[in-house]
């Protein structure tokens, strides 16, 4: 089955899209959307979950760890971010939700991450049915402190940085990764930091380490990740020099190609990117990681409106002409 989080209407606006979405792109899988106790739904959102084959669950009160949390302690951050005492907040949420979900296979999605097509194909894949944990990469490369990898008993530490906008887990083959993931994150003020000195703190590298540090496989996308937006002119040399410019809001994951295992593990090296020869990778989510996210906010006047995804990169091509090549009706 398929995992979203919810919560209040930063995160239930988007999960609605997102649920929406699942079922336009022809995915029957069963749909948990998980809220945190402070942020349970109406019986009437609870109702129209059901409509579209949606449970509402509700994560249950957290004692706060044993030495208070190294996180800062209060309400759940409007972005995610470190947990705190008290009740599951922020990124912990997600692993929460993965590890208490029914579901034996799962597959994670965010709330603002939308499928392009029926992800239910993911479990059938041979990369699954191999390791029991798909994972996708992040832009950035590792900064992870050096000493992390004694710290968790590896002797190297997962290449690259991971994104877990979509993650996909046979829950027994990956338990031992998602333990040690959920004690990243209660432990969140600490792990974060050793995840990452750079870009992307938060519970996206706790999947990949857990697992490392669980001596379990995963499996990652042979495609490094893209992204969509919006052409713009960019100027420099104060408005001196001007050029073509792009301005991405949107990040792109794609498929496992059929037949494509893709193992990984903690001394494996990266994937390389797929030949320019070759056909184009099929994109398979579209994570609006960037602001503005799914709302309920309406322009003044009709002239505001613009489409959000123009340009797919790397390649510049048109994203309504790549929509139309694979059959796709119009997203937005």
């Amino acid at each position: 089955g398929v995992v979203i989080q919810g919560g209040g209407l930063t995160y239930t606006v988007p999960a609605w899209v997102a649920l929406h979405m699942l079922r336009r792109a022809g995915c029957a899988l069963p749909v948990e959307v998980w809220f945190p106790p402070a942020e349970a739904p109406t019986p009437g959102l609870a109702a129209a979950l059901a409509d579209l084959g949606a449970t509402a669950r509700i994560l249950p009160s957290a004692q706060p760890p044993a030495n208070g949390g190294l996180g800062p302690s209060g309400g759940r951050p409007a972005g995610g971010g470190p947990a705190g005492a008290g009740d599951l907040s922020g990124f912990t949420l997600k692993v929460a939700a993965l590890v208490l979900s029914r579901f034996a296979e799962v597959l994670f999605l965010d709330s603002d991450n939308v499928p392009v097509s029926d992800p239910a194909s993911l479990f059938e894949s041979p990369a699954f049915k191999e390791t029991g944990a798909l994972l996708w990469p992040d832009y950035w490369a590792s900064t992870a402190a050096p000493d992390l990898a004694t710290i968790l008993g590896v002797s190297s530490l997962p290449p690259g940085t991971f994104e877990s906008g979509q993650l996909a887990f046979d829950k027994a083959r990956a338990w031992g990764g998602l333990m040690a993931s959920a004690y990243f994150n209660i432990e969140s003020g600490l792990y974060y930091e050793l995840f990452s000195g750079f870009m992307g703190k938060g519970d996206k590298e706790g999947f990949a380490h857990g697992l490392a540090a669980a001596g379990l496989p995963y499996s990652l996308a042979p495609t490094p990740a893209g992204a969509v937006g919006r052409a713009r002119t960019r100027c420099a040399l104060n408005q001196r020099v001007c050029g073509p410019g792009f301005a991405g809001n949107t990040m792109t994951q794609h498929a496992f190609p059929s037949g494509e295992a893709g193992g990984g593990d903690a001394k494996a090296p990266p994937p390389p990117p797929p030949s320019s020869s070759s056909s184009p990778p099929v994109i398979a989510f579209l994570h609006a990681n960037l602001s503005p996210k799914w709302n309920l906010a309406l322009p003044s006047s009709p002239a505001e409106l613009a489409r959000r995804w123009v340009v797919v990169q790397p390649g510049g091509r048109a994203f309504g002409a790549l929509v139309a090549e694979a059959g796709l009706p119009d997203l937005e």
